[in-house]
């Protein structure tokens, strides 16, 4: 992409690992599917351990994401996403939980270090180093021995919303020496960083303002009235036709689409 995307968070950009890893040396991956790349390689540093060091480039220009997941889906999953109009920081590029039908949220843990999402006329990079294994996140470990399911997405415009390109994909990694460190048995802490008394309970009426959605059209992308049209993008297009006339859109349940930015 000839852009420069080293951003200083303190961390060595050299790797320090030992010669039995065969993955320190970048590999790009290209999909067929969509106008994205990954380059990646696995990266120590003597201080914080074993990083998964990746650069997702985005032929074209939107918010660009990166997700590690357990099954190949996104819901459920973590994701890395840069946001090019916002300033570069702690939060952008950020981690995100991402929930199952609603908009990604900010995760507390923000961890990832040299990160940087850059843009130009034709293209859109985001780079970061995220740690094979975090406290708190058993359930979303890179292992530097065996398969791991991800995911790398774009958006159709640089403000956070449905993507308009993604693709899943296996990556198998190989290496001993950072297998080593991860496999090993870490304290974890389950300490909550925040309040999570919760704040409902069962009988109490809840006022929410969104657009009523069925899960037909959210789940097939489009609507089925409007097939050029993106659901989760303009979903006050939405005819109330399909939401009280088609069977398969009845029947699917419905959901309330809130604000795409938390």
């Amino acid at each position: 992409t000839g852009m420069d995307t080293g951003t200083d968070t303190g961390v060595e950009q050299e790797p320090t690992g030992s010669e039995d890893c065969a993955t320190e040396v970048p590999t790009t991956m290209t999909f067929e599917e969509v106008p994205i790349s990954l380059t990646y390689s696995l990266v120590r540093d003597e201080e914080n351990g074993w990083f998964f060091a990746g650069e997702v480039a985005y032929e074209g220009q939107g918010w660009v994401g990166f997700a590690i997941s357990q099954d190949g889906t996104m819901p459920g999953s973590i994701a890395i996403i840069g946001l090019p109009d916002d300033p570069v920081g702690t939060t952008n590029p950020g981690k995100y939980d991402m929930p199952s039908r609603t908009p990604p949220i900010l995760a507390e843990q923000q961890t990832l270090f040299n990160s940087n999402i850059e843009q130009n006329a034709t293209h859109t990079v985001l780079t970061f180093w995220k740690l094979l294994k975090e406290v708190n996140e058993a359930d979303h470990v890179i292992w530097p021995i065996g398969d791991n399911p991800f995911l790398v997405a774009a958006g159709s415009s640089n403000e956070l919303g449905y993507h308009a390109h993604r693709h899943s994909f296996t990556l198998t990694l190989g290496c001993e020496a950072a297998n080593e460190e991860t496999t090993a048995d870490v304290e974890v802490d389950v300490t909550p960083d925040v309040d999570v008394t919760p704040v409902f309970a069962v009988g109490d009426e809840i006022e929410v303002e969104g657009f009523v959605m069925d899960n037909f059209c959210i789940e097939r992308g489009t609507l089925l009235d409007a097939p050029s049209i993106v659901t989760l993008e303009q979903p006050n297009l939405h005819s109330l036709h399909c939401l009280l006339d088609v069977p398969q859109c009845v029947e699917s349940n419905f959901e309330i689409l809130l604000d795409p930015m938390p």
